[in-house]
């Protein structure tokens, strides 16, 4: 039985059934990335677990919902609520970047509120690291097409701007409850 080291309960992560060898080293690597942050605004990763069918993540448990559940169960939020939302976020957000961390896959999916209200970032999986000089496929393009930032759908490296700009989508779909931009397709 895993716990925290608290001995508070946790929740289990595993890749997903039939995921391939990269989607399986991104799950490893955002498992690493996530391992490194600990703050009150981030669910906490406790360890890296290796089994015979892969790795399990042991990780913070939560009670609560998505912010993308939210929105789509009660609306758009009240400024007032969306600014208490996303301070905390962008608190959890700040420290990762100070840590040297872009996620690069912020969405109200990413943004889980807890029943008491507290805001935790979670799913590092596609995150980067700053300055990270080992070599990145060229011209590719990480994260989810309606949220992603601009330089992000050009190919170009992500950096801390492009979670903010990806918190500012997800900010004014809290607020208004539709995405930003009209589209027939995602491109």
């Amino acid at each position: 039985e895993a716990r925290a080291p608290d001995g508070a309960a946790v929740a289990l992560k595993l890749p997903r059934v039939g995921a391939d060898a990269l989607a399986l080293a991104r799950f490893e690597r955002g498992a690493r990335i996530a391992v490194s942050l600990s703050h009150p605004n981030i669910v906490t990763l406790y360890s890296m677990l290796e089994i015979p069918a892969g790795f399990v993540l042991v990780m913070e448990y939560v009670e609560g919902r998505t912010l993308h559940e939210r929105i789509r169960s009660e609306g758009p939020l009240a400024p007032d609520q969306a600014l208490r939302i996303f301070e905390q976020a962008l608190n959890g957000v700040t420290f990762a970047h100070h840590m040297g961390i872009v996620h690069r896959d912020l969405k109200p999916d990413n943004i889980f509120i807890t029943d008491k209200n507290e805001v935790k970032i979670m799913d590092f999986g596609v995150a980067k690291i700053l300055d990270n000089k080992e070599p990145t496929r060229s011209r590719s393009m990480v994260g989810t097409l309606l949220y992603i930032s601009p330089e992000q759908i050009n190919g170009r490296d992500a950096d801390v701007r492009s979670d903010i700009y990806t918190l500012g989508i997800s900010l004014f779909e809290a607020v208004t409850g539709r995405l930003p931009f009209e589209h027939k397709t995602d491109y």
